[in-house]
């Protein structure tokens, strides 16, 4: 009894957060555009330093475009600068159980590990369309995705099974989900 009311206070959590997300960023910070904006022309000037610190020639034009030399490589739209991988990784801390002295801190460092991670993504793909095109598509779409979507993952792992504090571990809610008959 206690797994279901468990899953279903997290699952509640889970969709009230989310719809407080959409609701929030489709009225309200996409309209407005300068929080993406923000973003998006930060992880270009941040890859393109990368680069140059990796010996490249690299550098940011029209706020988003990376240049290597003088070719374009890489145009770094909203959807890439990592907003929503922020906010798909703070919600989950969010909403599962733990205390909440740990949540902050770990939501703050992993953020800025995501932040980090989006931006050598960036700087690589500039390096993969710099070097062959044939493969740049593959690499973004689906192998460089993975690879985020894997460490945010870990980043979950690592919140459920050593800082959530949740006197269940290492039982936890992940595995009340599999208990739990609804």
């Amino acid at each position: 009894m206690q797994a279901r009311k468990q899953v279903v206070i997290f699952i509640a959590s889970a969709v009230g957060l989310y719809l407080s997300w959409y609701f929030l960023f489709d009225f309200w910070l996409k309209p407005d555009g300068r929080l993406d904006h923000w973003l998006t022309v930060n992880v270009a000037e941040a890859s393109s330093t990368l680069l140059g610190w990796m010996g490249f020639d690299a550098h940011v034009e029209q706020r988003s475009h990376i240049y290597i030399g003088s070719k374009s490589v890489v145009w770094i739209d909203h959807p890439c600068n990592g907003l929503e991988l922020y906010v798909l990784f703070a919600g989950f801390i969010l909403v599962y159980p733990g205390g909440w002295k740990n949540k902050l801190p770990f939501i703050l460092s992993g953020v800025f590990c995501i932040y980090l991670l989006n931006i050598i993504r960036v700087a690589l793909l500039a390096i993969n369309y710099h070097i062959s095109r044939q493969s740049f598509h593959f690499n973004h779409k689906y192998l460089f995705t993975t690879v985020v979507y894997v460490a945010i993952f870990g980043l979950w792992m690592l919140w459920v099974n050593k800082f959530s504090g949740n006197p269940q571990n290492p039982k936890s809610l992940t595995a009340d989900l599999t208990d739990a008959s609804l």
